[in-house]
């Protein structure tokens, strides 16, 4: 039960960092997704990646499939990467 909050929490936390935050706006740059100057998506170039990483949905369901084999090949590393991201996740939430 421990292991599926983590995967619940470090999957929506990678997901808001790819889809929402700062730090991964040049990534999303380079799929396609285009910003204004405060750094809110605006279009995309419709290519399935660029739609994808613009729904925090959709971005999630691919982080929690990365998250599952990282459990599957360390589960200690998966711990320690999920328990940061959720916890991340949750800390931006509360504040």
């Amino acid at each position: 039960m421990f292991d599926f909050l983590l995967l619940v929490f470090g999957g929506l936390g990678l997901a808001d960092i790819l889809v929402n935050q700062e730090i991964a706006l040049s990534i999303r740059e380079r799929v396609g997704i285009y910003h204004n100057e405060q750094g809110e998506m605006v279009s995309t170039n419709g290519s399935f990646i660029a739609r994808a990483m613009s729904c925090i949905r959709c971005t999630g369901v691919w982080t929690a499939l990365l998250l599952t084999v990282l459990k599957a090949v360390s589960p200690k590393l998966f711990r320690l990467v999920a328990g940061w991201l959720g916890a991340a996740y949750i800390g931006w939430r509360i504040s």
